[in-house]
């Protein structure tokens, strides 16, 4: 009932409109006579614009559309008198009345915008279609935003494109704009790039930033023209100098990679500080790695922190991490581990997995936070499931040893073959371990030569211990004497004590080696110093076989094999003993 009841009068306020323009259409002679007045004297003086509106006032009132249409603007622009948006109002319904096309789109703009009168999208659309039809540029632009929103007329995308179309014909800018975005958007039907390009390089030229970006990124793309990095970077600039954040990030990222332009890392620095003013996570964060690491700008850990902290606080991932490392490493801001926390746990409730290791290893090892193995583990299984390798290692460590979880051998190995699997030296060795004794999987020496294989090639010094001890007993692989002292040698290096004690034996019995008593004596001597009962007792039989000038030539070779030890590997390791491994006899 209510919606006949409103048709009803928009048809009425139609007929009134019509007779309206009908009868007001004639004015009488007096009032021209004041409208040329009027003009004559803005002619010729610009000042005195008091007599201008007196004469335009008694004009309007003799019903001279004209003068309607300068006392409407004196009313809306606050010339002579006070702004005021109802007197503009009735004086551009008192011209539109009497055909005054540009009345009748301003009539229909204030019904559509609700100024100086109520808002009424009806008479909005019934005013701009009347403008419209008579060519009016900004009333058809209105009249395709209606169609556009659906308001007051059902949504027509196609009478939308139909009015914009119109409009830009006529210059309309933003209406070219919007004709680009259309056809972009595809409210004609047709999904012509070409056009798409040719309204939007047309509204752009006219200094539309949205259109310079859209032509940017078609030549960027190759849709509807040539590919071109140079005529992309140029109409990105064009955006980017009208301080469209999107289009400078656009700008620095070109000058960075040297995409379309030479590449110029103080230029790219310039560019996104220009670009983080528009409150982007993305740019925020940018700016401060490269503040962090001095790139296009000199190394300041302070701004890098700040920007960082910018970023993150708008939950941007990589910014967040970058803050809580910031207040882990002490690094622009003073340590704090709690706050370092708060950060890391942020990151890593939003699944960044590096966050979620750092978690793990906060309460592993008890910083910023109490030391506790079962919320350790929980963390480390958090990121091993998205495959971080530390902290796969680590759970099938802690399942091996009953840290923080019950002792589980079958799911050990699971994570030891995952870890194993990303190239992790340690896992691959422990992998063999599980195969050479069984822990979790069916004993297969094959295997574990194989794992271990893996690990030693890696430098692994436990896993090449084991090659020794498995080319020296045939496990897993052909007896190889030769083999077998290669790879015990380079564990014995790395300070494995019981590898140093197999190679002092080897060249005791010359077991692929030649017989060198001296240098048997030297590391038998290295794996003594170093802890091994078995090597204390057994220098003590070398001591009564060799006389006093062999045994202080053999203590120099110790010494000098222990100094380049711990040149090499500085860490001391020197307690790393394989257990239920034999020593080779």
């Amino acid at each position: 009932m209510h919606k006949h009841f409103k048709i009803c009068l928009i048809i009425s306020i139609a007929i009134s409109i019509l007779v309206g323009l009908y009868l007001k259409s004639k004015y009488d002679g007096q009032a021209n006579l004041y409208w040329q007045q009027a003009v004559s004297l803005e002619l010729i003086t610009q000042t005195h614009q008091e007599e201008h509106f007196d004469l335009y006032l008694k004009a309007a009132k003799r019903g001279h559309a004209l003068s309607q249409m300068m006392i409407a603007k004196f009313f809306d622009q606050g010339i002579v008198v006070q702004a005021e948006d109802q007197m503009a109002f009735n004086w551009y319904l008192e011209a539109a009345y009497r055909k005054n096309i540009t009345a009748q789109y301003h009539v229909g703009k204030m019904f559509y915008t609700g100024r100086g009168v109520q808002q009424d999208f009806s008479l909005a659309h019934l005013w701009l279609k009347i403008a419209a039809i008579q060519n009016h540029a900004g009333a058809q632009y209105y009249l395709a935003q209606m169609y556009q929103n659906g308001e007051a007329v059902n949504q027509d995308l196609k009478l939308a494109f139909k009015w914009y179309l119109q409009a830009t014909i006529k210059n309309h800018q933003k209406a070219a704009v919007l004709l680009g975005k259309a056809y972009y958007d595809g409210y004609s039907n047709e999904k012509d790039y070409k056009k798409i390009f040719e309204w939007n390089l047309l509204s752009a030229e006219k200094g539309a930033v949205f259109s310079q970006q859209l032509v940017a990124k078609m030549y960027q793309s190759g849709a509807g023209v040539n590919i071109n990095k140079s005529e992309s970077i140029k109409w990105f600039k064009m955006a980017a100098q009208q301080g469209n954040h999107k289009a400078q990030e656009k700008v620095a990222n070109a000058y960075y990679f040297g995409a379309g332009v030479k590449k110029d890392l103080q230029k790219s620095f310039q560019w996104y500080k220009r670009a983080a003013a528009g409150n982007s996570s993305l740019v925020q964060y940018k700016l401060g790695q490269l503040y962090y690491r001095g790139i296009g700008t000199k190394r300041s850990v302070h701004q890098s922190f700040r920007w960082n902290l910018r970023s993150a606080m708008q939950n941007n991932i990589y910014a967040q991490h970058r803050v809580a490392d910031a207040y882990h490493f002490g690094q622009g801001v003073g340590k704090d581990f709690k706050k370092a926390l708060y950060w890391y746990q942020k990151a890593a409730f939003r699944g960044d997995v590096k966050a979620q290791n750092k978690m793990a290893r906060a309460y592993q090892f008890g910083k910023g936070v109490a030391a506790n193995s079962r919320k350790a583990f929980i963390w480390h299984e958090v990121a091993a499931k998205q495959g971080h390798v530390e902290s796969q290692l680590y759970l099938g460590e802690a399942l091996s040893a009953a840290r923080g979880v019950k002792k589980d051998y079958d799911k050990a190995y699971s994570w030891y073959r995952a870890a194993a699997l990303q190239d992790n030296a340690e896992a691959q060795n422990n992998l063999g371990n599980a195969y050479y004794f069984g822990q979790g999987i069916e004993t297969d020496h094959v295997k574990a030569f194989k794992w271990f294989e893996k690990a030693a090639k890696q430098n692994h010094p436990l896993a090449q211990f084991m090659l020794g001890v498995m080319y020296h007993l045939g496990n897993g692989i052909k007896h190889d004497e030769k083999q077998s002292f290669k790879w015990t040698l380079l564990a014995a290096k790395q300070n494995i004590v019981r590898a140093q004690y197999n190679i002092g034996l080897a060249y005791y019995n010359g077991r692929g080696i030649k017989k060198n008593k001296l240098l048997s004596y030297a590391w038998i001597n290295i794996a003594a110093q170093n802890g091994s009962a078995e090597s204390k007792k057994f220098i003590y039989l070398l001591k009564i076989r060799l006389n006093k000038a062999d045994i202080k030539l053999a203590n120099k070779l110790s010494f000098e094999i222990i100094n380049k030890i711990k040149s090499d590997h500085p860490v001391d390791v020197s307690q790393l003993y394989v257990k239920k491994i034999p020593a080779q006899s």
